[in-house]
C-alpha cells in the first residue's frame, strides 16, 4: 500500500491529497475526492504501474469547487466547440447530453482512438463530473489476413517481457497471456486496436507482478 501511496503523492498530475487506497489481496481499491474527472482518471493511470497491483476499484469522487461548477447548458457549448476545432475527430461528431454535469456520449467512430479522443476531451473540461460512453467502433477497413504474425511482432518489439498470445477471429482479437503490471495489460490493448479493421478486443489477460 506504501508503494501505490507514494507513487500517488509523486506524481503531479493529479490532486490526490483527499484519495486513499486500501489492498486486498492484489486489488488496489480508491477512495476519497478530487476536483475534476480529469484528476479521478489520472489516479487510476498512476496506481495502474505500481507492481503488485493486478485489478483496480475506482470509487474516488468528483466533488466540484464553485469555481468550477459549469451549467449543463454551458458544457454542452464547449464540449460542442471542442469537438468542432479538435484535429483527429469523425466527421460525424458523437452526440452529447449533459445532465447535472453528467456526460453521455452516442454514435460511432471508425478507429478507437477516436473514441478516446472524444473522452479525453471531455474528462479535461472543468465541472464535468462523469463520462458514459455508447460509442461503437465500426472499422474502416478489412482486418489484414496476416494481422497474428504482425502484431505478435510488435507486441515483442515494444513490450518484451510480456508473454500474450493472439487469436484473430473475423475482425476480432482475443488476446491471452500474462503482462507484470495494470499499465502493461492497458498497452497490449491498445497495440491490438491499432490494427486496422478490428472491430472488438477481448482481453483474457491476467497480471503477474
Amino acid at each position: 500500500m506504501d508503494d501505490v501511496t507514494n507513487a500517488l503523492r509523486w506524481d503531479p498530475r493529479a490532486d490526490s491529497t483527499n484519495v486513499w487506497v486500501t489492498m486486498l489481496g492484489g486489488t488496489a481499491i480508491m477512495k476519497g475526492s478530487v476536483h475534476s474527472l480529469n484528476d479521478r482518471w489520472w489516479c487510476e493511470q498512476i496506481v495502474k504501474r505500481v507492481r503488485g497491483v493486478t485489478s483496480i476499484s475506482n470509487r474516488i469522487e468528483v466533488r466540484l469547487t464553485i469555481g468550477d461548477y459549469r451549467t449543463d447548458g454551458t458544457l454542452l457549448r464547449v464540449i460542442g466547440e471542442l469537438f468542432e476545432a479538435m484535429a483527429g475527430m469523425p466527421p460525424e461528431r458523437p452526440h452529447v447530453t449533459v445532465r447535472n454535469g453528467c456526460v453521455t456520449l452516442r454514435g460511432s467512430v471508425r478507429r478507437r482512438y477516436q473514441k478516446q479522443l472524444a473522452e479525453q476531451i471531455v474528462r479535461r473540461i472543468a465541472g464535468v463530473r462523469s463520462i458514459t460512453t455508447f460509442i461503437a467502433i465500426d472499422g474502416d477497413q478489412p482486418l489484414q489476413q496476416d494481422l497474428k504474425p504482425q502484431l505478435e511482432t510488435e507486441l515483442s518489439r515494444r513490450l518484451p517481457e510480456c508473454s500474450i498470445r493472439v487469436h484473430v477471429d473475423d475482425a476480432r482479437i482475443v488476446l491471452r497471456g500474462t503482462v507484470r503490471t495494470c499499465a502493461e495489460r492497458d498497452d497490449v490493448i491498445d497495440l491490438a486496436w491499432c490494427a486496422p479493421g478490428v472491430a472488438s478486443v477481448h482481453d483474457r489477460i491476467v497480471v503477474r507482478p
